[in-house]
Parts: C-alpha cells; structure tokens; sequence
C-alpha cells in the first residue's frame, strides 16, 4: 500500500526528525524507534503516515552533532575509534570489519562499538576470548540481506575498559556481503583496520 503525506507531511517529518536527533544526541539515547516516539509525544504529532524515517532522523542527527556537539563528544568518537582499533588488532585472524555508528561518525558517547567478524567455528571466538580472560555475554541476533535472506548469527557484549563493544560473527563467506542496516535499510558499509586508522589520522 502506498504511503501518502499530508500537505504538511515533509515539514511534519522534519519537525520530528530534528527533534529526535536533539534527543538522541542530549540524552544519549541511540535507539530511532523511542527517539522518534518521544519526539512525536513532545510535538503533539499523532499522523503516523509524517513520522519520519530513521534515515531522515539520522540524516538530521549528524547535521545536529555537527553544530552542536562539544569537545567532549569529538573526544569521545576519537576515542571509541581508537578503541575499535586496538580491538581489531586484537581480533586480526578473524578478519575484523569495523561497522556502525562509530564507524559513520554518529556515534553518541555511550554507544558501542560495533564490529564484524568473521569464522566457519564461532567456538573458536569464545574460546579465544577465555583464554584472554574476556568477560562477555552472548546472545543471537538477525540480520537480514538485501538478497531477503535472513540470518541468526552469535553476537558477543562485553566492555574494554569503558568502551562498550557488539562483536557479529559471521561464516567467511559472509566478509563478501554485508547485512541491511536498521538505519538506512541498505547494505552496511564496513571498514577495515586500514581505513580505521586513516580516520584517526585525519
């Protein structure tokens, strides 16, 4: 079914969008879904045919973050990224990808940093985070593929110092296809430690 738009709908969606990434940015919040409902309730918005998309939220979100955003929060994607690094050596024979927030620079202060890895045997990621005496958590997570494919894959929590980590590990044949992304719902891009560390540098 189409969607249709009120004549007001694209300022409507704006409206909301920008209010969203006020909220995601001031109150640390990352998820779109609660950003954009709280936005809608503060706003007296009820249409929901003009809410606006997580794109659109994101889009916003960035341009908020560029103006407003203080020393403290450049310091703290510096540092999350410098963090993603390290990990990522640390992870170097499961061929780290870094993904996300982190990686597009959205990145509020409490985010975590999210990587791709990549093994036929996700045991052999558990049990080379034992033996480096990694606490974490695990839980399965689905990812879908532009293909309409949908996959369970392991997802790994723990924290490194006080960076916040979400590590998906995929079969190897996975590293050629990257899964939708929930914000853009196209293809995630991925960076390796390379293009990680030309980021730091610039």
């Amino acid at each position: 079914m189409a969607r249709h738009h009120s004549p007001w709908g694209k300022q409507t969606r704006q409206r909301v969008a920008l209010e969203a990434a006020r909220i995601m940015s001031e109150e640390h919040l990352n998820d779109f879904s609660r950003a954009r409902q709280k936005a809608a309730e503060r706003l007296g918005i009820t249409t929901r045919n003009d809410m606006p998309t997580n794109q659109e939220i994101e889009f916003e979100l960035r341009s908020y973050r560029s103006i407003f955003s203080d020393v403290s929060v450049t310091n703290s994607l510096l540092s999350q990224r410098k963090a993603a690094l390290e990990a990522m050596r640390f992870f170097k024979d499961f061929k780290p990808r870094l993904v996300g927030s982190v990686l597009d620079g959205t990145a509020g202060v409490h985010d975590a940093v999210q990587l791709h890895l990549f093994s036929n045997l996700p045991e052999d990621l558990i049990l080379f985070l034992m033996e480096n005496s990694v606490d974490f958590d695990q839980r399965d997570e689905t990812v879908r593929y532009k293909s309409g494919k949908t996959q369970t894959v392991p997802c790994f929590y723990f924290h490194a110092g006080d960076t916040p980590f979400q590590v998906f590990v995929f079969p190897m044949l996975d590293i050629r296809q990257a899964p939708l992304s929930s914000v853009s719902g196209s293809s995630m891009k991925r960076a390796g430690i390379d293009e990680v560390r030309s980021l730091i540098a610039d």
